[in-house]
């Protein structure tokens, strides 16, 4: 009978780090070339950012990569953080100081006016001068050893510290004794956001697009963590439900979490699809939660018909991607019945944002330079086309407008 620690193996949703962080090696190749080289002397060529829908494990990713970044003995100082400790250049510049508590007292200089610049930041400081204080600190805190700042939720930031963040960071890598490494990771909103800072040079760093696992890391993903607790589970039972959970992260922990529970409860260590069976109800019962809150956020952004059009196109053609130029055909389309703009750039927003919700992605195969889409979640978008088919027909019912009018007649 398996152990006490099978209850621990799966956490979704909260950015805690999987047993096995699977398919992610290659990024993680990336991130460990960088924080090595900073460890030999070798300054990092730029920064890291690292963006795609919510449920996709960054979070996850990026704590696992934090916490073995030990290269021949040496480990950096890595800081970590979110827009709620940057609301302000003064918040980031106190916040980059005070994550090491020995950083005061190496650096005494600095200690010494570390409370009254910071003061000084809020009064009569410009805009130029606060930055100028806040790389100032950002170098001294690199002096000695290595510093990898990771900013999480990266999309959230406000323009101008971004700008400010991004810009210090040139300033700090050009300086081959202050060792420093930027990661900025969010959702495809991140995009935008550093093109709305104008710092453009973003865009020549290391960007990483993160999408679903395959379906092959997504079964490890399930059936190592399973096995390395003494559990049996056979590969096709592995890769049905890798199948179920569309290869998304989150929903490989739903299914491993209630797996898990379901074996501990019953005093079982096999896997088989009567346990499959067992624990769909309450799979099903935890991830609805994510199709209705992402059905609301396309109602109040105004994008419902447009996205059963969307979902449509992908389900009626058996499609499990589509080019750039299909989906701004896709979406033309859309636009024009609903009597809406079908200039350039209309479609081009409405687009992005259904990427910044995760109804679409757009990633560009490993070589290749075209962009393609493909769902965020296929299931979303059944479920999508499911409502907008029960809110027609029980307008056709009723003769009266449904809770959800006429998606399908392309009314909002």
């Amino acid at each position: 009978m398996p152990d006490t620690p099978l209850l621990n193996l799966f956490h979704p949703g909260n950015g805690r780090i999987p047993p096995y962080l699977a398919g992610r090696d290659v990024e993680k190749a990336r991130f460990d070339a960088v924080v090595r080289n900073l460890s030999n002397g070798v300054a990092a060529d730029g920064d890291m950012i690292v963006y795609g829908p919510r449920g996709n494990g960054k979070t996850a990713m990026l704590r696992h990569f934090a916490n073995n970044c030990v290269y021949d003995g040496t480990r950096p100082s890595i800081l970590w953080m979110t827009p709620d400790d940057m609301q302000s250049l003064e918040d980031m510049t106190r916040a980059v100081a005070s994550q090491d508590k020995g950083f005061l007292d190496r650096f005494s200089p600095v200690a010494a006016s570390l409370d009254l610049g910071i003061a000084r930041l809020s009064t009569e400081v410009t805009v130029g001068q606060r930055s100028s204080f806040f790389r100032e600190i950002l170098e001294n805190r690199c002096s000695g050893t290595p510093v990898v700042l990771i900013v999480d939720e990266a999309h959230n930031l406000d323009p101008g510290i971004a700008r400010a963040l991004l810009n210090a960071s040139q300033s700090v890598r050009a300086n081959p004794d202050t060792p420093f490494f930027l990661v900025l990771a969010g959702t495809p909103g991140l995009v935008p956001l550093l093109q709305q800072a104008d710092a453009s040079f973003w865009e020549r760093g290391d960007v990483v697009e993160l999408g679903r696992l395959s379906p092959e890391d997504a079964a490890d993903a399930l059936a190592l963590p399973l096995a390395d607790a003494g559990v049996s589970i056979d590969r096709e039972v592995a890769v049905e439900v890798a199948d179920r959970a569309h290869s998304y992260p989150y929903f490989i922990q739903v299914w491993g979490k209630e797996i898990a529970s379901c074996l501990y409860d019953n005093g079982e260590n096999v896997v088989s699809g009567d346990t499959v069976a067992r624990v769909e109800d309450n799979v099903n019962n935890r991830i609805s939660t994510i199709y209705r809150v992402r059905l609301k956020e396309l109602r109040r952004m105004g994008l419902l018909v447009t996205s059963v059009q969307v979902a449509r196109h992908f389900l009626d053609n058996g499609k499990d991607k589509v080019s750039l130029m299909d989906m701004d055909t896709i979406i033309r389309q859309a636009h024009m019945d609903l009597g809406m703009d079908v200039k350039e750039a209309s479609i081009a927003d409405t687009i992005a944002r259904l990427a910044s919700i995760g109804f679409i992605w757009d990633f560009s195969p490993r070589g290749s330079m075209s962009t393609w889409y493909e769902p965020g979640i296929p299931s979303l978008m059944n479920h999508v086309v499911n409502e907008s088919m029960k809110a027609d027909m029980d307008e056709n019912l009723s003769g009266k407008p449904s809770a959800q009018p006429g998606i399908l007649k392309g009314r909002l």
